[in-house]
């Protein structure tokens, strides 16, 4: 299947990533099943291989598989998401010194582009990268390498049941990896054509990739015959260096308890219009919209929600101009005697920096601006997220989602660093 004018993929995905962040600090953990959970420490959405093997399911309610936890020992821990940005950024800063051409696809994936190591010994290349990945974070991945993204993420799920490498070299072995694929499996194929296709017969991957064009793009569009054609080890879908700019920037959470107070609420929208301001500055990015929602629960009566949006004039990321429209949002939309649970905001409307539309006397005050919140953001790096903070968000954030069993943020805290007593 590779020849010199095939493209040659590789797919690098960290095995259970979060769980895996966990153990780099927590040696105590390795070999011990371990689940991770979500926010308000609702569900499971991380599971260690010895989780999986004593059949906790994912996606699990935390207090249903609770006795099934205590019974067999399962460490459990609360998502600690800055750990795991953190961790992610290391694993991609590594791929990008030992091969070239990396596209982060998500938190713990990766393309890299092979083509031009076809002549190399592929097995030897990709073992270089998954132990000098595990030598520099600690994080253990797995790869899978062929002349399409889509067959690439099918070889990666291979890789993680063998020796951590797995190479679509041969059209006979393209066909043995998709037999063994169900079509719900398929990186691209949703829900809802898993379900059409089934109805039709159509179970494995294999099956998929026999289809007529003509049918494919009846009952898929074309969208789906990309991902067919792809399953045929013709690459459809274009390799990029760096993933396509985000049209918005969305910060939401489930608070701890139910807030009726509006000064919570404002604490809350605060922290999130701090975070959310600063990605934009991190990604150079500005916004020119704002939108704001809190609501209270959907299963209790009565039931409210607040929406509120506001249209900047100018592309801004100065986080005091967009707090001043949240809390705008917030004293407006504000009902008492309502439980509010959760709250979030949406920036929209982003253009670069280099794209930004003045009016006549903007360019003074944007300058200040930008000087200020560079000096806000290296602090707060540089000594921990939130050293620096605005009034607005209070000292004693008791509407904070529950994560009781949170490990420390080793790497990004320098209250929580790892410590060493030499006795």
């Amino acid at each position: 299947m590779h020849t010199n004018n095939t493209p040659l993929y590789a797919l690098i995905d960290c095995n259970n990533f979060y769980a895996s962040c966990e153990r780099v600090f927590q040696p105590k953990l390795n070999s011990k099943p371990l689940v991770v959970l979500s926010n308000n420490d609702g569900c499971i959405i991380a599971r260690s291989n010895e989780a999986k093997q004593l059949g906790i399911p994912m996606g699990a309610p935390y207090f249903k598989v609770r006795s099934l936890i205590a019974e067999h020992n399962i460490q459990v821990r609360s998502s600690n998401y800055e750990l795991y940005g953190d961790m992610s950024q290391r694993v991609m800063r590594t791929l990008a010194q030992i091969t070239s051409d990396v596209e982060i696809y998500s938190i713990d994936e990766a393309f890299c582009d092979l083509s031009k190591f076809r002549h190399q010994d592929l097995h030897a290349y990709a073992k270089n990268i998954r132990d000098t990945v595990r030598q520099w974070t600690g994080i253990p991945v797995s790869i899978g390498i062929a002349p399409t993204k889509t067959l690439a993420k099918l070889a990666s799920q291979i890789a993680k049941k063998s020796n951590g490498v797995a190479i679509i070299e041969d059209d006979a072995m393209r066909r043995t990896l998709l037999a063994g694929f169900a079509v719900r499996d398929i990186w691209g194929i949703g829900r809802q054509h898993g379900k059409m296709l089934a109805a039709y017969g159509i179970q494995s991957a294999l099956e998929l990739a026999g289809m007529p064009d003509s049918w494919i793009r009846q009952h898929m569009q074309i969208t789906g015959l990309r991902t067919v054609h792809e399953l045929r080890g013709i690459a459809c879908f274009a390799y990029n260096e760096q993933p396509p700019a985000k049209k918005s920037i969305t910060t939401s959470r489930m608070f701890g308890r139910p807030i009726t107070d509006t000064d919570e609420i404002i604490a809350a929208l605060t922290k999130y219009t701090t975070r959310a301001a600063e990605k934009l500055r991190a990604e150079q990015r500005l916004a020119s919209r704002i939108d704001i929602f809190f609501h209270s629960s959907r299963f209790k009566q009565p039931f409210h929600e607040s929406r509120r949006g506001y249209d900047i004039p100018t592309a801004t990321a100065y986080t005091p101009e967009l707090l001043a429209y949240a809390i705008r949002g917030v004293r407006s939309g504000f009902r008492p005697g309502i439980s509010y649970v959760k709250a979030g905001l949406m920036l929209s409307g982003l253009s670069a920096v280099d794209e930004q539309q003045l009016h006549l006397f903007d360019g003074p005050n944007i300058e200040q601006q930008t000087t200020l919140m560079g000096m806000l953001d290296t602090a707060n790096k540089r000594w921990g997220q939130h050293t620096l903070f605005y009034g607005s968000m209070g000292t004693q954030p008791s509407w904070e989602m529950k994560r009781t069993m949170r490990s420390p943020s080793f790497s990004t805290r320098i209250d929580e660093i790892l410590r060493v007593e030499c006795r």
